[in-house]
């Protein structure tokens, strides 16, 4: 991270306009350098069409500030974009992850298809780090459509290996 100085570019690098390709990566590749205190920008900047998938994975290369970061965007009435590519990033992260967990859950049990859909598929990239979410997501089995029910059993399988 660039540190306390790099933070005063931060007004700067807001006000750039993200539809153009010659200051966005730039942009993105600044916040991710300035860490932490780029945060609040990145998660803003993660419901935006033409950046968005970029922020979230400078969120995901942030280390816990971000991954906190995504847990918050998919929890948001965020759009169902950014949620998913939270949820997406969320996946790769790891052990890291750990504490995101039970918010992949909560979607799994309340989400629309594709946000249910994209936490299954990140609890089982996540494998043994989302073992402990199995309980939780056998649970609901009667309650739930048959596609779903079969993500689940999926899911499961590929939890445990």
């Amino acid at each position: 991270a660039m540190g306390r100085h790099a933070e005063a570019a931060l007004p700067t690098l807001r006000s750039l306009p993200s539809d153009r390709p010659e200051y966005a990566q730039p942009v993105l590749e600044a916040l991710e350098a300035i860490g932490e205190p780029a945060v609040p920008t990145l998660v803003d900047l993660a419901a935006d069409p033409n950046v968005g998938d970029r922020a979230i994975e400078a969120l995901a290369a942030l280390g816990p500030p971000g991954i906190e970061a995504l847990g918050r965007i998919v929890r948001s009435g965020s759009s169902d974009d950014a949620r998913r590519g939270a949820i997406r990033a969320l996946g790769g992260c790891g052990a890291g992850a750990a504490s995101q967990v039970p918010i992949l859950v909560e979607c799994v049990e309340s989400g629309p298809h594709a946000i249910q859909d994209a936490s299954l598929e990140s609890l089982a990239e996540l494998g043994p780090v989302a073992r402990e979410a199995a309980p939780a997501r056998r649970r609901p089995a009667g309650t739930v459509s048959p596609w779903l029910r079969g993500r689940i059993e999926e899911t499961l399988a590929r939890i445990d290996g």
